[in-house]
């Protein structure tokens, strides 16, 4: 044979040797395909039939140790989470072997993505028993697991296995900022706080949702942090300019935890500029508080403008108090005309009307409940209270007494205004 003629043989045989190769592969990683196609189920008959033979040979190679737990057994339901949690008090990792650690970890990630998390943990805990951890690289595993345990809302769990890949790779920063959100209405405020505030600084300005720095701020109002929450509060409204509600949380926390009277004034303003016209709770207290600012730096004419707006938001929910009273009274006497036309008449035609009016009267009686609760925190006592005692030393004395008399009216320091009412008129009559 010529030289040509072996080499072209040559070339045929190592073609021949490298497809059956090639085919060897593509029957050792065909559940990949179907796994990466979505296809589950087939992924996982070719995984469970691979899983068989490599136990099938362990069988076969060497004496089983009594603890093993067999692949029929797994397949039976078998709590490995137990077995997992016990592995210093027991020898857990029994070897090396990277073809079932593969085997059982795409078993419990196929498990996981057809909704059979029991399966997928026993499977997950199964595929740690043939792999030795390994740091900055092994953290995924205990990612998936910690994400089936939130599947199954089983949050301890959830934060234990999700703080086990942190651990193992603290680099991948995105753990903290689910740890600390899910920590972040547990009774673990400072961890929360850690983990937060760890992922703000490794993102810097490029941390997506700005909301992370509105959660570290209540957090920190939660422990009575409160300058870190001004300073959360502000960062956060770096962002979100506009947000009235948070200019207005702001302002609160600055007026009555940290006393930067200042900063108060300025977010009650912005909040005012943001809030929708119908909060009429955050609008009248924002002006109650600018007010009682106003009042205690002595500046009794601001105080006084103040105040009277407060009164004019309170004024405008008791008219819907009022017109919603009146509304209730209409439909329950056209309920009371129905009922009175069902039962003398048997017009069962009008049940339905019947039962429509029913459900809007106690739709209506609802909202007007609600509508009271809101007027009961607007202080009206306490804002003409103090809108008499701005009157009293601006020297307004007939409008302190007005003021005075409105708040006994609403039964606020009832006594004292009485008192107050007859020590003024006496000045008024002595004329000084």
């Amino acid at each position: 044979m010529s030289a040509c003629g072996v080499l072209l043989l040559l070339i045929f045989q190592i073609q021949i040797l490298t497809g059956t190769i090639h085919a060897q592969q593509r029957e050792n990683d065909d559940f990949l395909s179907f796994f990466d196609n979505g296809e589950y189920r087939k992924a996982l008959e070719i995984i469970r039939g691979k899983i068989k033979e490599e136990y099938g040979k362990r069988v076969a190679e060497k004496r089983v140790p009594s603890d093993f737990i067999s692949f029929k057994r797994v397949e039976e339901g078998i709590n490995l989470n137990d077995l997992f949690r016990k592995r210093r008090e027991k020898g857990f990792f029994i070897e090396d072997n990277n073809t079932l650690y593969t085997l059982h970890l795409y078993a419990g990630r196929c498990y996981y993505n057809l909704t059979e998390y029991d399966r997928s943990l026993n499977h997950y805990y199964q595929a740690l028993r043939f792999k030795p951890l390994e740091f900055q690289k092994d953290d995924r595993i205990f990612y998936e697991i910690s994400q089936t345990y939130k599947k199954l809302n089983l949050d301890v769990n959830y934060i234990r296995t999700l703080e086990t890949a942190y651990t193992l790779n603290p680099e991948r920063y995105e753990y903290s900022l689910e740890l600390g959100n899910a920590l972040y209405r547990s009774t673990e405020k400072k961890k929360a706080i850690y983990h937060l505030e760890r992922y703000v600084r490794a993102r810097g300005d490029d941390i997506g949702d700005p909301a992370i720095f509105l959660k570290i701020g209540n957090l920190n109002e939660d422990i009575g942090r409160y300058l870190e929450t001004v300073k959360y509060y502000k960062r956060y409204l770096e962002k979100k300019p506009d947000d009235g509600y948070i200019h207005f949380a702001l302002g609160y926390l600055a007026f009555k935890r940290t006393g930067n009277f200042p900063l108060a004034i300025a977010s009650f303003d912005k909040s005012l500029e943001s809030l929708p016209e119908n909060d009429i709770l955050r609008r009248s207290k924002a002006n109650e508080y600018k007010a009682d600012i106003y009042l205690k730096e002595r500046d009794f004419e601001r105080a006084t403008n103040l105040y009277r707006e407060t009164i004019t938001y309170q004024e405008r929910i008791l008219a819907d108090i009022d017109k919603k009273k009146k509304e209730i009274l209409q439909i329950r006497d056209q309920i009371r005309k129905l009922k009175s036309s069902l039962i003398k008449e048997q017009d069962f035609n009008k049940f339905t009307e019947y039962q429509y009016r029913s459900d809007e009267r106690g739709k209506m009686e609802l909202e007007n409940r609600e509508k009271n609760y809101e007027f009961s925190k607007l202080n009206a006592g306490k804002v003409r209270w103090n809108l008499a005692e701005s009157y009293e030393r601006m020297g307004k004395l007939q409008r302190a007494i007005d003021y005075y008399r409105e708040s006994i009216s609403f039964n606020y320091n009832a006594n004292k205004a009485r008192e107050k009412i007859i020590k003024l008129r006496l000045k008024i009559k002595r004329g000084y």
